[in-house]
């Protein structure tokens, strides 16, 4: 006699928390390998179906390994699979309908999923790094990777960084232990990377795309990328 096992996949759609459901591209889920970690637990994981997310239930006794993409034994499974969400990066989720796959702003080796306002941070591993025209886990020679923390400080030249993703000038990060500590300037000042201080506008080499100021006058412009 022949016994045989059966898995039922169920797949339930996750509403946002606004009530709606989330949007997602299936592009973007398959280019990371179709099926992404839960934010909600290690024994799910979610996928893009027709343009909206749902979480699919690993079988029992099993959980989902980010690595793999696959649900795995218990006792296979290192640690939680699930992506914890990271406070630092809340401000880089600013649709809270949506799912978005979003570059680490301070390590080109990790990505952040945002599941409506919530991120998750995840990391390609294989020495790949996140590629974010193509949204995949790329060849460092297919990335231009310009901002990462040293995995050890030099206590006589702190590692200072700017804002990766060109949207707020008065954001910058010191480097600790491998991770970024983020800092703002205040009173309107810009972070130069250069002098690595706070200065005025006219004297830092950072600027936001599409935002062009008049030199013969003072005026507010729109940041087309930040409704802050």
């Amino acid at each position: 006699m022949y016994h045989s096992v059966i898995f039922v996949v169920t797949a339930v759609a996750i509403a946002s928390a606004t009530g709606t459901l989330l949007r997602c591209s299936e592009q973007s889920f398959s280019g990371l390998g179709g099926a992404l970690p839960s934010s909600s637990s290690s024994s799910k994981y979610s996928i893009c179906s027709n343009g909206i997310l749902q979480e699919v239930a690993c079988p029992s006794r099993h959980s989902f390994d980010a690595s793999s993409g696959t649900c795995i034994t218990s006792h296979e499974s290192t640690q939680a699979a699930f992506g914890k969400p990271s406070r630092q990066f809340e401000e880089l989720c600013t649709n809270p309908n949506e799912v978005q796959i979003l570059p680490n702003p301070t390590n080109c080796s990790q990505y952040i999923i945002c599941f409506g306002l919530v991120p998750i941070e995840q990391s390609c591993g294989n020495g790949l790094l996140f590629n974010p025209e193509l949204e995949v886990c790329d060849i460092p020679t297919n990335v231009v990777c310009g901002y990462s923390c040293p995995n050890v400080d030099d206590p006589y030249n702190p590692v200072w960084l700017p804002d990766a993703r060109l949207e707020d000038c008065s954001r910058h990060y010191l480097c600790f232990q491998g991770n970024p500590i983020r800092f703002f300037c205040s009173n309107n000042l810009y972070f130069d990377v250069v002098s690595n201080t706070c200065t005025y506008p006219q004297y830092s080499d950072c600027s936001v795309p599409g935002v062009y100021c008049n030199a013969n006058g003072t005026e507010v412009v729109q940041n087309p990328r930040s409704c802050t």
